[in-house]
C-alpha cells in the first residue's frame, strides 16, 4: 500500500497477482494488433481494449468498481486486464465498431505504474493501476487510465511511453479543497 503512511481504511485496486501472471506470459510473444473503439485525436478510447499477441489476447477495461470511499461506497472507474479467446470476434459495445491498430515487436519487459492515493485526515488511501508499459524490441506499448474519474484509456502503440500526469496534478484534482491533505505516490511493479 502507500508508503510510510497507514490508514484505516485501504483498498487496493490494483493488478493482482493473477492478472500480473497473465502478462508475464506475454513476454518472448510477438505483439500483433491492438483492437479498441476509434482513438480520438488525444490517441484515447472509451473503457475497453485487446491487445494479440502471437499466442493470447488481452482484454484491458478502465470500468467503474464499487469500492469503500470514506465511509460509503462509491463507482471508480479501475483499470483491470483479463485474457479472452482468441477465437473471439471483439466486439466490447454493441452497434459500435472496433477499430484494429498494428502493433509491432516482441515483448521484452513490463512495467505496471501504480498509483497510491491518501487522504491522511481521513485515514484513507486507495491504490490503483495507473498505466502499464509493454516493451517491445521496437518500441513501446502503453496502456493507462490517465482520466482520474472517466471511463477512458489513453494508448501509444510502438513509441515512447505515454506521459503520466504529475503527482501535483493529481493531488489537486482530488482535493475538494485547496487546504486537504491529499498525497500521491508511485510505485512500479517490473514483470520479466
Amino acid at each position: 500500500m502507500g508508503q510510510g503512511y497507514s490508514g484505516d481504511i485501504m483498498v487496493d485496486a490494483s493488478f493482482n497477482d493473477a492478472m500480473i501472471g497473465m502478462l508475464k506470459k506475454t513476454i518472448g510473444t510477438q505483439l500483433v494488433s491492438l483492437e479498441c473503439l476509434k482513438l480520438d485525436k488525444f490517441d484515447r478510447t472509451f473503457a475497453y481494449a485487446t491487445m494479440t499477441t502471437s499466442a493470447s489476447r488481452i482484454e484491458f477495461a478502465d470500468e467503474e468498481q464499487l469500492i469503500a470511499y470514506l465511509g460509503t461506497t462509491e463507482d471508480w472507474p479501475i483499470l483491470t486486464c483479463r485474457t479472452i479467446p482468441n477465437d473471439d470476434h471483439y466486439e466490447p459495445f454493441t452497434n459500435q465498431t472496433s477499430h484494429k491498430y498494428p502493433l509491432l515487436g516482441t515483448v521484452q519487459t513490463i512495467e505496471i505504474i501504480n498509483e497510491t492515493i491518501m487522504f491522511p485526515d481521513d485515514e484513507y488511501e486507495l491504490t490503483r493501476t495507473l498505466c502499464i508499459y509493454i516493451h517491445t524490441d521496437q518500441g513501446t506499448v502503453s496502456i493507462g487510465a490517465l482520466s482520474l474519474f472517466a471511463e477512458d484509456l489513453t494508448v501509444g502503440m510502438n513509441t515512447v511511453p505515454i506521459v503520466l500526469p504529475s503527482i501535483q496534478e493529481v493531488e489537486q484534482a482530488w482535493r475538494e479543497h485547496p487546504d486537504d491533505d491529499v498525497r500521491v505516490t508511485r510505485s512500479v511493479v517490473q514483470v520479466q
